[in-house]
């Protein structure tokens, strides 16, 4: 079982092939009290988060023989309002710590937190206080907080003032605040945990322990491929089928468990064509790969295309690859890191190889990048990641919903100025191009806005499919209202402010990364069918 934020329990996942790591991870949390947890989109954080909190927080009911109980916080920052700010959080750890504790600690006392009688201090000092009033409120046994954030980027970057990081590093070795040995924490996210050591004022960084998730080993990708099939010795399940998996996503977590449930999919029905297979795959997921790539830094996307040319290329090469192309030549360890937790790329002795046959292939074929690295390019993506992402989720929702009538049902929701605006766009398609005519009409939801695509989300009848990925309808129009006005001006070549543009870029991070968990959902749901 894990602690979910709000003190609800639920299933845990399987953790395959992270024993090691999750070991690694929670040593590092009690010695260092800090651990930055990096891992691309989909390569199983959330999965090792809620495993960690599942193994310590069933520990922590069943253990009557230690003197010591190690409660876990598991909370998806996510959940947090768009707006929110330091204080927020502290209250949200706060509140899910004491509810935590109140599951696994059987004689837990606190009533309330002493923030809700003395709301005036200072949100450090607040926080602090709650977290001592939490660890002592049980007379016989010590109470230590692990705290597992999920979505680090939500509370890093400028999304928080910069004092938030000095105050969390104030917080775990700040000896006068009495809380650093009572609790640990475990940020996890990408990139954006960089920031925790580029920063020459954020000394968490020299502090905290590093622990990238990296691919599976053809074990790990073994048990996946079995779960899925079951152990009966299906010709499917011969070595050879695992090895050929194993290549495809080079273990990379989240691609391995869709690949395989497709897979057994295609083996209930008795099809066995493997490629088709990958075909639908890419199709369904393209938003992931196009994720992994835009959120190279320029330095790993260099080492990325050195890579896509030559298949290997050693550590040195990487460097002087770098070098060659205006980057500081010592930046070679973050690119090669960031390829291997992306998933794409694996070291051994000093050698960068490519893994990942689905990714590189369907880089190869579709998705060569552009020059330039602008920060209203790299918006410009992001938007056209989100809205094309969005799209595949409002239309797979639809028709899940409304079989064969989901375009019938889409025209009764929107205004009729909308529909107008969708048909022409529709009719003129074909004969846009004067020179390169277009022999299909775009479907009824690709001639639609965002504005369009959220009014369809909203819809009372529909709302229910999309009511628990968002706090209310507030949230994600508030979301897509900070993408629109961007898209707009970008898309009519009118100047936008850097201020509106980091707003933006937030707006597509957290409105990307829901999208991205909905649409696992609506794929496995239609694969289930």
């Amino acid at each position: 079982m894990e602690i979910e934020s709000d003190g609800r329990s639920s299933t845990a996942p399987h953790c395959f092939g992270r024993t090691l790591l999750c070991t690694q991870v929670l040593n590092s949390a009690w010695r260092d009290r800090a651990v930055l947890l990096f891992g691309g989109r989909q390569a199983g954080k959330t999965t090792l988060l809620r495993s960690l909190a599942s193994e310590l927080g069933d520990r922590a009911r069943t253990s009557d023989d230690s003197e010591v109980r190690d409660v876990p916080v598991y909370v998806d920052l996510l959940r947090l309002p768009f707006d929110a700010g330091p204080v927020d959080l502290f209250h949200l750890l706060a509140r899910s710590a004491s509810a935590a504790c109140r599951l696994c600690v059987p004689d837990y006392s606190l009533e309330s937190l002493p923030s809700h009688e003395r709301p005036c201090l200072g949100s450090l000092e607040t926080f602090a206080t709650d977290i001592i009033a939490v660890c002592g409120a049980t007379s016989t046994l010590e109470v230590r907080l692990l705290f597992l954030l999920d979505e680090a980027k939500r509370v890093l970057s400028s999304r928080f003032p910069r004092a938030f990081q000095d105050n969390l590093f104030a917080l775990l070795y700040d000896d006068d605040l009495q809380v650093g040995s009572r609790i640990g924490v475990v940020l996890a996210g990408a990139q954006e945990l960089y920031s925790f050591c580029e920063d020459s004022t954020s000394p968490l960084g020299s502090r905290a322990a590093f622990h990238p998730i990296t691919n599976l080993s053809q074990d790990a990708v073994a048990e996946i491929v079995h779960v899925h099939f079951g152990r009966d010795g299906s010709e499917w399940l011969a070595e050879d089928m695992v090895e050929w998996v194993y290549s495809q996503t080079g273990g990379h977590a989240g691609l391995t468990a869709a690949l395989s449930r497709r897979l057994s999919r295609h083996a209930r029905k008795g099809e066995g064509d493997l490629r088709e297979c990958v075909q639908q795959l890419v199709s369904q997921h393209y938003h992931l790969f196009r994720g992994w790539h835009n959120k190279l830094s320029d330095e790993a996307l260099s080492a990325h295309d050195a890579l896509l040319s030559s298949g290997t290329i050693g550590r040195r090469s990487v460097s002087k690859h770098l070098h060659e192309n205006g980057y500081d030549p010592f930046g070679v360890d973050r690119a090669c890191e960031e390829l291997q937790f992306t998933g794409v790329a694996v070291m051994d002795k000093g050698v960068l190889t490519r893994v990942n046959e689905i990714y590189w292939e369907y880089v190869l074929d579709i998705c060569e990048r552009e020059s330039g690295s602008s920060e209203e390019r790299c918006v410009w993506a992001m938007i056209e990641e989100v809205e094309r992402s969005l799209r595949m989720l409002v239309t797979g929702v639809y028709e899940r919903l409304w079989p064969g009538e989901s375009e019938r049902r889409m025209r009764r929701t929107l205004s009729k100025d909308d529909i107008v605006k969708a048909d022409k766009i529709r009719d003129e398609a074909p004969s846009r191009y004067r020179f390169s005519p277009m022999t299909d009409a775009p479907s009824f939801v690709e001639c639609l806005y965002l504005g369009q695509l959220t009014s369809l989300m909203v819809a009372n009848h529909a709302w229910g499919s999309f009511r628990s990925a968002f706090r209310d309808k507030r949230q994600l129009e508030d979301l897509v209202t900070g993408i629109s006005l961007v898209r707009n001006d970008l898309a009519h070549f009118r100047k936008v402010p850097d201020k509106e543009l980091m707003r933006c870029r937030i707006c597509c991070d957290d409105l990307g990364a829901i999208v991205v968990q909905e649409l696992q959902k609506v794929s496995g749901a239609g694969e289930d069918r």
